[in-house]
């Protein structure tokens, strides 16, 4: 695991986007395959200013977690349609995993569908790598996996299934967008070649912290697991 501090917020959304401009230069480069899972929210400001060369049919592009909902203004990938990247993107070639519900459709289908498009990329491309940006929440929840330290079972069960990619589950009171679609622990481990973390803000304090302590569970603060992952890269503004 690697740190990078910049205090200023606009120098460090540029060292983040200039990391994964690397990464997916030196991808296409090597006329490798990859798959690049994006998380929302302030993870998003490390898609700005990538470079349109960087982008190609070799990519494929979706949501590392995504909200049950329909609305533009929630759903992650409806978010992600409206960024300049997205345009570029689509102007490239590049392949997209959308991830939005139908009418009708039930959470655990839903996340199967995005799930499957997982699996079937992997079982397409078995040398390819898969890339992830990943946010960080104040309570310390990553990938739009939520602390559940009064439910081990459950966190156990829903999180830390080893057959699944994705699993769908409803959150309840622990977020404002209860029913999700979230990559599971196993795949962050096992399947994700690098991450790049965005951690920025005051109120994130607490979980940068979590995350650098050796003591605690990843159920109290699933963002822990960036320290098992093969390779991350927090980017962050909170002092070391």
């Amino acid at each position: 695991m690697k740190i990078i501090s910049e205090k200023n917020i606009e120098k460090l959304k540029e060292i983040s986007a200039r990391h994964l401009g690397e990464i997916l230069e030196k991808t296409k480069e090597k006329k490798e395959r990859a798959l690049l899972l994006l998380s929302g929210g302030s993870a998003f400001e490390m898609i700005k200013g990538i470079k349109s060369d960087y982008l190609g049919s070799y990519l494929t592009v979706g949501m590392l977690d995504e909200r049950f909902e329909t609305d533009p203004k929630i759903n992650n990938f409806l978010q992600f349609k409206e960024t300049i990247f997205y345009r570029l993107a689509k102007d490239r070639d590049v392949n997209f995993i959308e991830s939005v519900p139908f009418d009708g459709e039930a959470l655990e289908s839903f996340a199967e569908k995005i799930e499957n498009e997982w699996k079937n990329w992997r079982i397409q491309n078995s040398v390819g790598k898969i890339f992830i940006t990943q946010g960080v929440g104040a309570d310390g929840h990553t990938a739009g996996i939520m602390p559940y330290d009064e439910d081990r079972y459950f966190f156990k069960n829903t999180f830390e299934d080893k057959s699944r990619f994705v699993v769908g589950y409803n959150a309840g009171k622990k977020s404002q967008y209860s029913k999700r679609a979230t990559a599971t622990l196993p795949f962050l481990r096992n399947e994700v070649e690098e991450s790049l973390v965005w951690i920025a803000g005051k109120e994130k304090i607490k979980a940068f912290n979590d995350i650098m302590s050796e003591d605690g569970s990843l159920t109290e603060a699933p963002a822990r697991i960036i320290k098992e992952m093969k390779n991350a890269t927090i980017f962050t503004n909170i002092k070391n």
